[in-house]
């Protein structure tokens, strides 16, 4: 079950291992820190409006930009301040530049300077990389094929509690992938689901991982009896591209 789950989730990571470096865009903008001079415009902005973290909290409970594009004036700049603030020191992003310097990269899209550190202090052991390799030269998750699997491999089996997590969720999966067994197909959806929060954050793309590790288990795991699909339910959910 943790080999199933964990290729869904690099199939969609990685778009099919297509695409090794996160594009930019609004999400991966958010990653970057605050600069002095923006920490001081946000705390200005706070004191003038009388408005408090746990204010702009409940108006970008997801961090999205679409949520702080909802907003007006002075609370949009504030509200998009706070989420940088917030994603960035949850990755380790402390120095101005780490939002695009440890952007996604390689299979599993590893994000975030406490990310690239972790990562290089294991490859040092697993690969013999010298000190701070992948801090250095980030690059290589994307560039060097076996550092870009051997990371993906490590984040999955050893990244402390993302991988703990993601770990235990996939040990309760049945390998139920159609509806014939209703109570045993709906616990691993929703475990899926857990799992793809701990590893994306979120739930993106979560109908295409679920495609994938159906697929998944259909070839690695168990092909399942004519009596579980009698009238061919998995059809009905319809062909990867």
């Amino acid at each position: 079950p943790r080999l199933t789950a964990f290729l869904a989730q690099v199939a969609v990571e990685s778009d099919e291992l297509r695409a090794w470096v996160e594009d930019p865009s609004p999400f991966q903008a958010l990653y970057e820190p605050l600069s002095a001079t923006e920490k001081t415009a946000f705390e200005k902005l706070m004191k003038d409006t009388e408005l408090t973290r746990a204010d702009l909290k409940k108006l970008t409970p997801k961090g999205t930009p679409a949520e702080i594009k909802a907003q007006k004036d002075d609370v949009r700049a504030m509200c998009s301040y706070y989420v940088r603030e917030r994603k960035s020191t949850m990755l380790g992003n402390t120095q101005v530049g780490d939002g695009e310097k440890f952007r996604g990269r390689g299979p599993i899209q590893l994000t975030g300077r406490d990310n690239y550190a972790a990562a290089s202090r294991a490859m040092e052991k697993t690969l013999k990389l010298k000190a701070n390799a992948l801090i250095d030269n980030p690059d290589l998750v994307a560039t060097d094929l076996p550092i870009g699997i051997n990371v993906a491999v490590w984040y999955a089996s050893s990244r402390g509690k993302v991988s703990r997590t993601a770990n235990a969720l996939a040990d309760g999966l049945t390998g139920a992938v159609t509806p014939y067994d209703k109570k045993a197909y709906a616990n691993d959806q929703k475990q899926f689901e857990k799992i793809t929060r701990a590893v994306n954050g979120g739930t993106y793309g979560l109908d295409q991982r679920w495609k994938y590790y159906v697929r998944a288990v259909e070839n690695l795991w168990k092909k399942p009896a004519a009596a579980e699909d009698p009238v061919g339910c998995r059809h009905f959910m319809g062909p990867l591209p």
